[in-house]
């Protein structure tokens, strides 16, 4: 599902990621510099070398028994829920598929979910779960997770992924987003497991 305050986000993104071709999106998140398209229209936050941005990340799982969190959505998670969000809503689809469909292509896209996968296997979190691997969290089992991010939206620093430090919880707009998005994700589902993905997010998250 997608809250009305997400919905209504969505719907004021849902012009300019239409407008945009799959080259320009590609471009704008991947831009080591200023883009105007990125850290125009879609940007939500900036203080200092740190700048946050939209991407089409806010469908929520409420039947999840799993809450995977990771820090933020790096630049190949972003690309992929804003072209999955783009391309469904052309097929004609709703804006709540569409941001479902985004959610799902890019949550913890990439290696980080085989090495995510492995290190959760390794403190046999997947025999917690009665998984044959956590891999499935991405895969058949899906229905069983929740995926979301300490900060729900894209941040950078410097134009390059933002991995988390000690300013996570310092910075205003971090803050917010943490004691708004995550806070109410978590509280939402009180007796699912928790489950931090990676080095960083049970330190900062």
């Amino acid at each position: 599902m997608i809250s009305a305050k997400s919905r209504a986000l969505l719907e004021r993104m849902r012009p300019t990621i239409e407008s945009a071709s799959p080259d320009e999106i590609a471009r704008a998140v991947n831009a080591n510099e200023l883009s105007p398209w990125r850290d125009g229209p879609l940007a939500l936050a900036h203080d200092g070398s740190f700048r946050a941005f939209f991407a089409p990340l806010d469908w929520i799982n409420d039947d999840a028994d799993i809450i995977i969190v990771g820090v933020t959505p790096g630049k190949q998670q972003a690309l992929e829920a804003l072209l999955t969000f783009r391309n469904t809503l052309k097929e004609g689809c709703s804006i709540e598929d569409a941001a479902r469909r985004a959610k799902a292509a890019a949550s913890f896209k990439g290696g980080m979910r085989t090495l995510g996968a492995r290190l959760m296997d390794h403190f046999g979190l997947h025999k917690v779960f009665g998984l044959e691997t956590t891999l499935d969290l991405f895969g058949r089992a899906a229905a069983r997770a929740r995926y979301t991010s300490a900060l729900r939206y894209p941040v950078i620093k410097k134009f390059q992924n933002y991995s988390g430090d000690r300013r996570i919880a310092k910075l205003p707009f971090m803050k917010r987003m943490i004691e708004t998005h995550l806070a109410e994700e978590i509280a939402a589902l009180p007796k699912a497991w928790i489950v931090p993905f990676g080095p960083t997010a049970p330190a900062r998250s």
